[in-house]
């Protein structure tokens, strides 16, 4: 956490408390703020990491820092929520990916509104930083390019989205303020987010607020078959799994 995490952290939940009051706030630095009511009775809930990508930001290095917003709105009588609207700017490059319902995805950089890459039938694959070399050389061993390694989730489904990568292997335990954002723009863009059983990602908030995570991996895929990735990325766990046992 650095100065700048807090400082973004107080514009955004400032802003957010004063226009939406009645909505609560889930943020990487400051966590849990309530709303004007009971979480049954809430429409909306904001979703926000002020600075998603701290290591970059700090080390010039790596490239991978972003501001993450989103609102998710309940999907289900079952306590579920899904993110509807969001907003990922990247400062270092000014490129901005906001997505709402009824409006699609809107990308700017510098402030002039750009496309979205066409899917190019490629699989190319953008991972974490802190992926494991054994999962990357495993995919690369099936035919999968590298795209690189990036920090920050909502700068890698930007990758995906400017025609840089197709593939996105998310990692365990993705806190809410990482995934909500880029996943509501990717889907709203016509992408595919999952977990590593192929269904979407849970967002609960009825069961409380001390751990925030999804249980296990995501991913994400824009212009590919996603079943045919996902059953690869299975395959490979299982290769994985059965290497490490005892012999």
């Amino acid at each position: 956490m650095t100065e700048a995490d807090l400082a973004a952290d107080r514009v955004i939940t400032e802003g957010l408390r004063a226009e939406r009051p009645d909505d609560p706030i889930l943020s990487e630095e400051s966590q849990w703020t309530a709303g004007a009511h009971p979480l049954a009775r809430v429409t909306g809930i904001w979703c926000v990491d002020p600075l998603d990508g701290t290591e970059a930001f700090i080390d010039p290095i790596r490239r991978g820092y972003a501001v993450q917003i989103a609102r998710l709105e309940r999907a289900s009588e079952g306590g579920l929520w899904r993110p509807v609207v969001g907003v990922v700017y990247e400062p270092a490059t000014d490129e901005l990916f906001a997505a709402a319902p009824d409006v699609g995805v809107i990308f700017e950089r510098g402030g002039v509104r750009t496309a979205l890459a066409q899917p190019t039938g490629l699989r190319r694959v953008v991972t974490s930083s802190r992926a494991p070399l054994r999962l990357r050389q495993a995919l690369f061993a099936r035919g999968y390019a590298d795209a690189g390694t990036l920090r920050s989730v909502g700068v890698k489904v930007g990758h995906l989205l400017k025609g840089h990568a197709e593939i996105y292997p998310g990692p365990p335990a993705l806190a809410y303020w990482d995934l909500a954002a880029p996943q509501a723009i990717l889907e709203a863009a016509g992408g595919t987010v999952s977990d590593a059983a192929g269904a979407p990602p849970s967002y609960h908030f009825e069961r409380g607020l001390t751990a925030p995570t999804m249980g296990g991996p995501t991913l994400m895929t824009y212009g590919v078959d996603h079943a045919q990735v996902l059953a690869d990325l299975q395959a490979i766990g299982r290769e994985l799994e059965e290497r490490a046992r005892p012999a």
